[in-house]
Parts: structure tokens; sequence; C-alpha cells
């Protein structure tokens, strides 16, 4: 089949394409670079998996979501298309497999991240695939001044140098124009067909809410929620709080942030999906590549890090276009708060030149050595030994990263290593001699398949969950295992691996990169600033605000925003108020949550009945009848 829509209607069953998909898909089959600009839910994925099913070859996608690539791959072969993926921890016998089948086997979707795609095996293994499209998903990560740099991105451009003649489709559903520009000139596709979709979510209805009462404003839109929702916070430990309180509410919610466990976050994504819970409370490690239509509501409890993020996490509300809400509950002193923890973990010249210089004394690394090694470092333990706050020296080294100082793996995949060297009757004789060891080996044994044949990487909080000990318990009954020779154990010594890209040089390496540390910080205030402006903004309809923000002029008001409905003219309230406290004194905030009213249109009419003598205000501040 060689038209768009009969292909559409086989693998995807849909009778028509939504806004810009055929005109982009008809680009990519003319051989044309294209960036697409796709609002969250406006189906990017179909733009670039459509035209490789009817392009000889196979497509490479790069991504740097591992949950959206597995879903992709998953959905793809559930239409009976051949696709893979690359992941950790793989052996090299299986890489080996899956590159072959790549490159004989018919394949049409080989999806990979940004950091495999640069491994010399794979870029190798590539040039000799029949590649017919280049497929980079959430481009504005290869701009520095996107709200999700990733170095990696920026060696893309070696796979495009690799297959010149090879077109490229680059997608994102956040960028400012700048950030647009950047992602041309980076992967040097200045010539690309520029496709733009209006950001507008005409469903979706964004509002600010101030007021003192956070948490029962939040309790109400939960109760309220007719479909599923999304809490988003920028602190872990307020997530098990909040989803505590809800919980209390009678409110099914579940935590979700990146402290838990891969095991822990399928478990609870499972459940939100499948309905099991109401509303997920997450940190922005929650929501990436997760399309669950009968989201309608999304509430930030917190001011967001920057307008991309915002509306990237916004849009994950309505994506079946169905009414839905996009909230932010804040206080008036909400920002002095967010505003001066962002500044005290922006790192300027001299902090990145202290954890430079510590980190190379720590790693005991010599001037002008170290290129091309790696090492293990304890992130926590190195912070502790200097008393270095760990959010703002993470933030150095993102930025030493940023500028090819070197590389930075957070929590490498093999960390302890376990094997068994004796088995049989000679363990069960060490096990009835030693029996406070019989709970870690039968955890060890029941978890970790062929553990007596060769090394294998284990996780202690795994073992201390399944035996009920410690973390420092269980490793110190692994180290009297390997001290009695019942194990071979090799005891990881950090948690983060850092690799020298460049020989140490202190005071100088830091000095050429002085410029980017300035900026880095610039640009990071002027982005929380644009959040705070959307906040405060009393003045434009809110909707036109994000619009604006992203280039996309619009002078027409959305009239379903917290701006729009407070200066609309509102019909008065004052029978289902007097009504509602003929029953008890209440306070404002107990009187708009039960007349699902907005604050101002509340309060107004509350200054009114007090000026005409109808209500009073008692002892407990709440208001009552005269």
């Amino acid at each position: 089949m060689t038209n768009t829509l009969e292909i559409l209607k086989k693998y995807w069953d849909y009778d028509s394409f939504r806004e810009n998909q055929e005109a982009i898909i008809n680009a990519v089959l003319e051989n044309k670079d294209v960036i697409a600009l796709l609002p969250t839910g406006g189906g990017k994925s179909l733009c670039f998996q459509l035209p490789a099913m009817m392009k000889k070859g196979i497509c490479i996608v790069v991504t740097p979501l591992i949950a959206l690539m597995k879903d992709q791959v998953a959905a793809l072969q559930s239409k009976n298309i051949k696709a893979t993926s690359i992941e950790g921890g793989i052996s090299f016998e299986i890489l080996n497999n899956i590159l072959d089948n790549c490159t004989f086997g018919n394949y049409k979707f080989l999806y990979l991240s940004p950091e495999r795609l640069m491994q010399p095996v794979i870029k190798n293994r590539i040039a000799a695939m029949p590649v017919n499209l280049i497929a980079i998903d959430e481009a504005h990560c290869i701009s520095q001044w996107g709200h999700d740099f990733r170095p990696a991105y920026l060696k893309i451009i070696e796979l495009r140098k690799l297959l010149p003649n090879i077109p490229t489709i680059a997608l994102t559903a956040t960028a400012t124009k700048t950030v647009q520009k950047d992602i041309q000139k980076q992967l040097e596709i200045e010539n690309a067909i520029v496709f733009k979709n209006s950001f507008k979510r005409k469903n979706i209805r964004f509002e600010v809410i101030q007021t003192e009462a956070k948490q029962q404003k939040l309790v109400h839109l939960a109760n309220n929620c007719k479909g599923s929702g999304i809490i988003y916070l920028r602190n872990r430990l307020k997530t098990v709080e909040i989803s505590r309180l809800l919980n209390q509410q009678k409110i099914t919610a579940d935590f979700f942030h990146g402290g838990i466990s891969l095991k822990e976050k399928e478990n609870k994504l499972k459940k939100w999906l499948n309905e099991d819970i109401k509303i997920i409370v997450a940190t922005n490690a929650f929501g990436l590549g997760i399309d669950k239509p009968n989201v309608r509501m999304v509430v930030h409890l917190q001011p967001p890090e920057n307008i991309e993020s915002y509306y990237q996490e916004a849009g994950r509300a309505g994506r079946d276009n169905k009414p839905s809400t996009a909230t932010i509950i804040t206080h008036k002193t909400d920002y002095e708060l967010q505003k001066s923890r962002l500044l005290a973990q922006l790192p300027n010249k001299k902090n990145v030149a202290i954890v430079y210089r510590k980190l190379c004394n720590y790693l005991q690394l010599a001037y002008g050595e170290g290129q091309g090694l790696s090492f293990s470092l304890d992130f926590i333990k190195f912070c502790e030994t200097y008393q270095f706050n760990k959010t703002l020296t993470y933030n150095v080294l993102r930025i030493l990263e940023n500028n090819n100082i070197f590389q930075v793996k957070l929590q490498p995949q093999y960390k302890t290593r376990v094997k068994y060297l004796v088995h049989g009757n000679d363990l069960e004789r060490y096990l009835y001699k030693n029996p406070t060891k019989e709970e870690i080996t039968k955890a060890l044994l029941r978890t970790y398949g062929g553990i007596f044949d060769l090394p294998q990487p284990v996780q202690i909080k795994t073992l201390s969950e399944k035996t009920k000990l410690s973390q420092d318990q269980c490793q110190k009954q692994l180290e009297d295992l390997k001290k009695d020779r019942i194990i071979d154990l090799e005891i990881a010594t950090g948690d983060t691996e850092i690799t020298f890209l460049v020989p140490r040089e202190d005071d100088k390496a830091i000095n050429k990169i002085a410029a980017y540390i300035k900026n880095y910080s610039i640009q990071k205030i002027k982005q929380f600033e644009a959040v705070i402006a959307y906040i405060n903004n009393q003045n434009s309809c809110k909707q036109n605000f994000l619009l604006n923000y992203f280039g996309e002029r619009s002078t027409e008001n959305c009239g379903n925003c917290s701006y729009c409905i407070k200066n609309t003219p509102q019909a008065p309230i004052d029978d289902e108020l007097l009504s509602l406290l003929k029953t008890a004194p209440k306070s404002s905030t107990e009187i708009e949550n039960q007349l699902s009213i907005n604050s101002e249109t509340v309060l107004k009419t509350l200054q009114r009945l007090l000026a005409e003598k109808k209500v009073m205000i008692n002892s407990s501040n709440q208001y009552q009848l005269r």
C-alpha cells in the first residue's frame, strides 16, 4: 500500500489525520528535513512512524525517555510491526543479535537513547543498516536554552554525518523561537521545513488559585475530579505527605518520585492506569511518555520550574479532548520561598571551581591527568565530606558535563556483585552453624538466578526489603559471608560514575566556561520569573499568556481560564450563599468549595453582603447570617 490513509487505517485504525500530520508525513516522504512543533497530545509519533512504514529500510528513533521507548515499541509490536530498542544492562551477545535483526531482519524501527547512539559499536553497525529516516524526539534537549538540555544530544550531528543523505525529523512539544533556531543550528538543518501547530488547548481550563488554605482547596478539587488526576510537587517528601492526606480524605492516591525503585514505579503507574487509584502525587519524574486519555485534572501545588515543563505537564490533562483543568494553587509566600531556593541552588564560577577542585582531590586525580579515566563516586558521601549542598553540587556536575569536562552517569546499573562459592551440603552445614545468615541467603538465592555460576549484580535495597534488615545490616552480613569464604563479594564504592573527558586543569578549565556558568544562572532565573509572571498576571487571558511565551500571538481570550471567568459578569450567588449559611457558619474557603464557585466571586459577594448587613463575621472568623 502506498496511500497514507490506507496505512493510517490499517495500522492505527484512524480515518483521518490531525492538524498538520499529513503535511509533515508528505514532507518526510519527499526526503525533506522537518522540524515538527506539536503540543503535548498532538500526535508526534505518527509523524515519523507512518512515513517510515512506507519507506524501505529502518527508522532510527533517538529519545531520552526510556518509558516512552518501551511503550512505543510495545505498541508497534502489537500492530505486527517489527520494532526493537537498545536499553541498558544487556549483554554484548543480546546487543549483537538486536543489531543483526535491524540490519538483516526487515525491522522498521530501532529506538535508542542519545548516549547509546554514541557507542562506537552501535554507530558502526547503524552505518551498515538500510536507514530510511532519523527521528529525534524531545528535540528541545539539544538546545542549551531549552528546559531539559542533554549534552549527549549535541552528538546526534555525528549520526547525520554518518548518514548524510537520510532525512531527519526533529519533534518537540515545547520550544520557544530561540530553542527552535538552536535545534536547526545544532542539527545543521537550517533549511528544514518547520511545521507548528497552535499550542492552544481549547478543552483545558488554565487557572491560578491564590489561597492560604492550599491543602483544603486541593482536597476540594480532587473530590470533584470526574476522572484521573495528577498533582505535581517539587519535593519528594511532600509527595508522600499529600498522598497520605488525600487517602485520609477517602480519595485514593499514591506517590511517585525518582527515589523509588523501578519495580515500585511500574506498580504505582499500573495502579493509576488501571483506575485502582484516582490521583498520582508526583515530582516531575512522573508523566514522560504517559498517554492516559481521561486525566481531568493536573494540579501544581508549588510553582513549576519553568513555563516549558509546566505546559508539558499541564498538557497531560484532557488527551481525549474533553473538558479538563490545569491548576496552580499558590500562596503569596511561595514566590520568595521558591526563588530563595533557586538562588541557593544556582552555581556561580566560585562554586564550580571549588567543587571541581575538591572532586579531583577526592578522586586522587593529579593535575594534568585523568583524560579517559572513570571513577566510582559515592555522591552523598562526597557532599557530606565537604559539607556541600547536594542540589547545588549536582547542578555543578551537570554544568561540567554540559561543557564536556567529564561525563556523569547516575546510579550505574551494576553495583554490588555476589557469587556463591559453596553450595549443597556445605552451604547447609554453614547455615546450620550460622542461622542468622539464613534469611539473606534465601533472599539471594530466590532473587538472583545463576548466582552459583557467575557474579550477579544485586541491590542492597532489594535485599533489605526482602529480609526486613536495614541496608547497613545487609551489607555487614554480606561482608561476613565473604570473610567466611561462602561468597565472592564486590561492594560498589559509589552511586555515580565520573568519566573525565579532558585532563584536570583546575582554574584554567573553569575560566574557559565562566561565560556559560553566568548565562546558565541568568537563564534559570528568567525562566522562573516567567512562571511567576504567569501566576501573578491579572491583566490578560492565562492561555494567551502561554501562547505568547511560545511565540504564538493570540488576541482572542479563551473565555475559560481563571482570568476570563473573573472578568466575565457572573450571575449573583446571593441566594445560594445565604441558603448555605442557614445551615451553619462557614469560612470563605468552605463556601467556595461547597458552592464550587471561584474565590473572587465568593469574596466580592461576601463583601457586598457584609456592607448590606445581611451577614456578619463571628469570633471564629466565619461568616454567618445576621
